[in-house]
């Protein structure tokens, strides 16, 4: 059964959207806009959005995020959203683009990571266009590991003294170890070099949403930095006396 509203993405759907390679590739200057848009939502709040809201370029996008400052309800917002879509009754890249801004603002609204939002508007774009952006992605990641294996062999903290001179091994049972969140806490404050020991001892899919946690984080405060300090000292401590097994690090 069809979901009660305007937007149901099914094969009629499909065809309206039809557009060159060419139009699809031009609409990822939109989903970099809207991107944005979530990266400022995670970090700073909804507020902060409606403040910046002039500086958008295209014209859905910047009466969308208004909505979202005004503090509507997620279903009041996707149904205002149906119906501006339904009204000016578009074809092609312009509809594209429309179906883009409403489950972006949608994906905002949810608190979703920023790699998701990023996943679910790819999804309009098609495989040719995805993997394009993809691979964009990917290049962007090698060198930003390239700029941090290539940096100066320091740290700043107790913590990155330990990674700089712990084993790949070692390492590898404090991650397993470690929540991600105190990881982040401590890896705000580290050296390029601290971080790249990190990048380098997990998946390159799990570095990306790593790099995109640390992008958000806010400074922490000296509540949170002890806790997470104390917290790292435990852990290490019991790998350094081969207390840590690697069933309890799981």
């Amino acid at each position: 059964m069809a979901k009660e509203g305007f937007m149901n993405y099914d094969l009629t759907f499909g065809s309206r959207i039809k557009c060159s390679e060419n139009e699809k590739r031009h609409s990822l200057i939109l989903l970099k806009e809207i991107l944005e848009q979530a990266r400022k939502a995670r970090s700073a709040g909804f507020l902060v959005l409606d403040h910046d809201s002039g500086s958008i370029n295209d014209n859905f996008l910047r009466d969308s995020i208004k909505l979202i400052g005004k503090g509507y309800d997620y279903s009041v917002v996707e149904r205002i959203l149906d119906i501006r879509i339904a009204v000016r009754n578009a074809e092609g890249v312009h509809l594209l683009e429309m179906a883009m801004v409403k489950e972006g603002i949608l994906s905002i609204l949810r608190a979703d990571p920023v790699s998701l939002t990023d996943e679910i508007l790819c999804s309009f774009l098609g495989p040719q266009i995805n993997e394009e952006h993809k691979k964009r992605l990917d290049d962007d990641f090698t060198r930003h590991l390239i700029k941090l294996a290539n940096s100066e062999r320091s740290a700043r903290t107790e913590c990155g003294f330990w990674v700089l001179s712990a084993s790949d091994n070692e390492i590898s049972f404090m991650l397993k170890a470690f929540d991600w969140e105190n990881l982040g806490v401590l890896m705000k404050m580290e050296t390029d070099a601290v971080q790249y020991r990190i990048y380098s001892n997990i998946s390159k899919e799990a570095g990306k949403l790593f790099k995109e946690r640390l992008s958000l984080l806010k400074d922490p405060d000296a509540k949170t930095i002890d806790e997470a300090e104390n917290r790292f000292r435990e852990i290490t401590s019991k790998i350094s006396n081969g207390k840590l097994r690697r069933a309890d690090a799981v």
